[in-house]
């Protein structure tokens, strides 16, 4: 009877103890629980207006270049604000009219702080953050300007449970690697339909902001300097070199062997020489203002048939493999340049080519992919 009894006794106090025991699945659901009773949606005010009420302004400038990555500070505040507060902000093109409450991106036009800053006074990586009003404003020269500044943004506002953000003015600089994108059509985005579906766009993307990407394509432009369209006449050499770059991607090559050019005479014994010192000389360039720049030279990808054939496909890469092929090459070894070998990479993909030359918005992605596997593993990394 005894024996009955403490058995019972034992069997009581495992029940007991079982039943104020958690499962994990109970335990994580708390955990879960307690989370989100700690985090929930913040209230983020600007001189007591809830942020709840301002529009994203972002410049609407139609031109590639480095300076209109909108798209990417746009989704990244909402991102941060959907994650933080629980809701997210309409954007706007600064084509629209101006608004009591707003965020400007960048400098925005017909907007009442756009003359707070000289956008040329701003260093790659250099930004400002503005609270004034009920207009707040992320500056910098480049995408990565607003990108810091926006960070900086994010930080004051997480200081507190509850922002209430007066006005003030901060500013920083925060290291980055500067590339520069040396090219024709290709590297400016023609049949692209935005601005952030370039390849330096998308190349910006893949390396992150420790890296301030230039777009330095101009279409129809070529190597040789006796050419009329030679890159080394154009403003967007011009303002590679003043970028002082650390890293250049030079993609030039492709119209060098335009057949419909008379003036592109690979007949003439001279021509040759001339492309390579022509080379010679933009490649000398970048190292006479940066010694230390890292170079990635690029071959031309091959031009495919249309039903039109506006390109005359068949020329163009007869001249393309007899000439620019050969000459890249030899001064990519000549100067112990790492090449990337889009010719051979492109051969099979016809598709990403709509008009035969040129890729067009997310195919410009894959374009960009190709490039960026080749450099990321050696490409210069920010010392932090």
């Amino acid at each position: 009877m005894k024996k009955i009894i403490l058995f019972l006794l034992c069997l009581c106090m495992t029940v007991s103890l079982f039943a104020c025991t958690d499962t994990p699945e109970a335990s994580e659901q708390s955990a879960e629980v307690s989370e989100e009773e700690t985090f929930g949606p913040r209230e983020i005010t600007i001189n007591g207006v809830s942020l709840k009420e301002f529009t994203i302004v972002y410049c609407n400038s139609t031109t590639f270049d480095n300076y209109n990555h909108y798209r990417l500070i746009v989704d990244e505040i909402n991102a941060f604000l959907e994650e933080y507060c629980g809701y997210t902000l309409k954007a706007v093109p600064d084509t629209t009219a101006e608004t009591e409450y707003e965020i400007l991106v960048g400098f925005t036009a017909g907007r009442s702080l756009k003359n707070a800053f000289d956008r040329d006074s701003f260093e790659a990586g250099q930004y400002s953050l503005v609270v004034k009003g009920t207009k707040v404003m992320l500056a910098g020269s480049h995408a990565n300007g607003w990108h810091f500044a926006l960070e900086k943004l994010i930080r004051v506002c997480k200081t507190d449970e509850d922002a209430d953000l007066t006005d003030f003015m901060t500013s920083g600089n925060e290291p980055v690697i500067k590339v520069a994108c040396v090219g024709d059509s290709i590297t400016q985005g023609i049949n692209s339909s935005r601005n952030d579906m370039t390849y330096p766009a998308y190349i910006q993307q893949m390396l992150g902001w420790d890296y301030c990407v230039l777009n330095a394509g101009l279409s129809g432009y070529a190597i040789c300097k006796n050419d009329p369209y030679a890159y080394a006449k154009c403003k967007q050499y011009r303002d590679a070199l003043n970028f002082v770059p650390d890293v250049v991607i030079f993609a030039l090559g492709t119209n060098d062997s335009n057949p419909s050019q008379e003036w592109k005479d690979w007949s003439d014994p001279t021509r040759k020489d001339t492309f390579l010192d022509s080379a010679r000389e933009l490649l000398d360039s970048f190292y006479d203002i940066n010694e230390n720049v890292q170079i990635f030279i690029c071959t031309p990808t091959p031009l495919f048939k249309t039903s039109t054939d506006k390109w005359n496909a068949d020329g163009w890469n007869k001249n393309i493999n007899a000439y620019s092929l050969p000459l890249i090459k030899q001064i990519a070894e000549e100067y112990s340049l790492p090449q990337i070998d889009l010719y051979t990479w492109g051969k099979d993909k016809e598709a990403l080519f709509p008009d035969g030359l040129h890729p067009k918005d997310t195919t410009y992605k894959t374009y960009a992919k190709a490039i960026y596997d080749r450099l990321a593993d050696t490409i210069k990394k920010v010392e932090k």
